[in-house]
């Protein structure tokens, strides 16, 4: 660590256990990277509130990660937990100097960090990602974060925010992709149809089967794969050998992100039939690695290459063929980058990319691209 740096602090249930741990929330890796390789001249602080399970600091990327074991327990424990982070906020403080603070979904992070700016005057944002935007999150009634302070993933969750809370986030964050973590195209796509994610209900891949069912009626053969893991993956499994399609779809279980870029690639069209979603990160994901995607909900207002929205069930069937039928040729489509999102973030904090700024005068590389971050060590 560099105490003569200032700090950005990122509150977050969740985070990569390891440089090396490419599975757990992709996204919030992405960010965290892009940010320390993109704005060397602030160190960058991750709390994990929930996972990894223990306390140990660590090293990722160039980012520093405090996890704080909290094991996903609620009621009193949950709130030990938040007074726990608050305290170990107020020490950091104490010792260094903290530019800002972002939280991720409005749950216990925003308490915590709407708590720090409080009692500190550090400048404090939320980020709407998901099903914190739904009418069932009682965070909203209990802190009250005015517009100003809030972003949403998503065109669709500011307004389903405002539905359900009756305030509008002021700012649109949208997630993007790294392009150099996909490898070359494969010369083929052999894989005709592919879904990924949790295996819970909200994604309803139940759907996904039925589909590679009624396909299988016109094409035999077809080759479909399914990965992620979850409570549904039993009865997932028993569906896929009710429908007769065991010997056409493959489970493979939760993979490492390299991978399943890998199998995206390789497939001619991603399916993605969840009933709610704020950003699909793997919709991107699938449009970056070439595959057409098929989806009933539309994050944006405006249409995306290659992105096709159907509303209803019934519609994934005929719009599955007309893409399969489709022989023009498929290619990467990438609406949306990360570093225009964590530069559009910097924005957030005028002493962010004021400070960066500075120290690349002092280092005589204005006009330069960024040099990459060093990897830190944590004592």
């Amino acid at each position: 660590m560099n105490p003569q740096l200032p700090l950005l602090l990122l509150l977050t249930p969740g985070f990569p256990a390891s440089a090396d741990d490419r599975a757990c929330l992709p996204m919030h890796a992405l960010l965290a990277r892009t940010l320390a390789a993109r704005y060397p001249g602030v160190e960058l602080q991750v709390i994990a509130f929930q996972y990894p399970y223990r306390e140990e600091p660590y090293g990722f990327h160039g980012v520093h990660v405090l996890p704080m074991n909290g094991r996903n327990r609620g009621g009193l424990r949950a709130w030990q937990l938040r007074r726990k982070v608050l305290r170990r906020l107020l020490r950091i403080n104490r010792q260094r100097a903290v530019l800002g603070v972002l939280s991720f979904w409005y749950g216990d992070c925003a308490a915590v960090g709407e708590r720090f700016m409080q009692r500190t005057g550090v400048p404090h944002f939320c980020w709407i990602l998901g099903q914190d935007a739904r009418a069932a999150n009682r965070w909203p009634a209990r802190l009250q974060l005015p517009a100003a302070r809030l972003l949403a993933l998503s065109p669709f969750l500011q307004s389903e925010f405002a539905r359900s809370h009756g305030t509008l986030p002021e700012r649109v964050l949208l997630p993007g992709i790294d392009p150099s973590d996909f490898p070359p195209l494969p010369r083929v796509r052999d894989i005709d149809l592919m879904a990924a994610g949790s295996l819970i209900p909200l994604k309803r891949f139940d759907r996904f089967i039925a589909l590679v069912a009624a396909l299988k009626k016109e094409w035999p053969a077809v080759r479909a794969i399914l990965v992620g893991a979850g409570s549904e993956g039993g009865a997932l499994r028993a569906l896929a050998l009710e429908l007769g399609v065991e010997d056409n779809l493959t489970f493979t279980g939760e993979l490492p992100q390299p991978d399943v870029l890998l199998l995206m690639q390789r497939s001619r069209l991603f399916v993605h039939p969840s009933s709610y979603e704020g950003f699909s990160g793997v919709c991107m994901e699938a449009l970056a690695a070439g595959a057409r995607v098929l989806s009933h909900c539309a994050a944006l207002d405006s249409p995306v290459p290659q992105w096709h929205i159907v509303p209803a069930a019934e519609g994934l069937l005929p719009a599955a063929l007309d893409l399969l039928r489709n022989e023009e040729p498929q290619v990467p489509v990438q609406p949306f980058l990360m570093t225009d999102t964590v530069d559009q973030l910097a924005t957030l904090f005028p002493d962010l990319a004021r400070k960066n700024t500075v120290d690349l005068f002092r280092n005589g590389i204005e006009g330069q691209l960024l040099p990459e971050a060093p990897e830190h060590l944590v004592p």
